[in-house]
């Protein structure tokens, strides 16, 4: 019997975080209402078989920044070795001393972060954000669908609905 001893993945070889904006109307949420427009990072990793892996997270100056700044910690990496991937952005930003500390980009987001419910300066958008790309781009590798990578794999074969109600309010 010949058991392979060892394999190997595509590589990255390019990076974009794109910041993008779209017209939103005034929907209700848990804090009053969203504002006109609606934010979101997008990541595109390349990887060295040339196909491309796309993930998404909430927007914001503190995002963007923390994953331009993630750029030289992804470039060069395999892509079956996430985790070393992600282990290295979590380093980079103290998480293996517990003192993770956010960048924050003006005085206006320093006081969202300061609100229990603010999500868009976590550490976790950031790691989501290439986590999903490189989760894309091993699923292509494989050929099975990213949904079979993570925890127990897929679930179901339909999802009869996903969505929640927003109530629209007046402009």
């Amino acid at each position: 019997m010949n058991l392979v001893t060892s394999s190997s993945s595509p590589t990255i070889t390019a990076m974009r975080v794109i910041p993008v904006a779209g017209r939103d109307s005034m929907l209700l949420n848990l804090c009053g209402a969203h504002g006109p427009y609606f934010i979101r990072n997008l990541v595109l990793l390349e990887s060295s078989d040339g196909r491309t892996g796309m993930g998404e997270v909430p927007g914001g100056e503190g995002i963007l920044k923390a994953l331009e700044n993630a750029l030289p910690l992804v470039l060069g990496t395999e892509v079956a070795r996430y985790q070393r991937t992600l282990n290295a952005i979590r380093a980079s930003h103290g998480a293996h001393t517990g003192s993770m500390q956010h960048q924050v980009s003006s005085a206006a987001e320093a006081a969202l972060l300061r609100q229990p419910h603010e999500i868009n300066l976590r550490l976790d958008n950031v790691i989501t954000a290439v986590e999903a790309a490189l989760l894309d781009l091993l699923g292509q590798h494989l050929d099975v669908p990213v949904c079979e990578l993570p925890g127990a794999g897929q679930q179901r074969e339909r999802v009869p609905m996903l969505a929640y109600l927003f109530y629209i309010g007046d402009s």
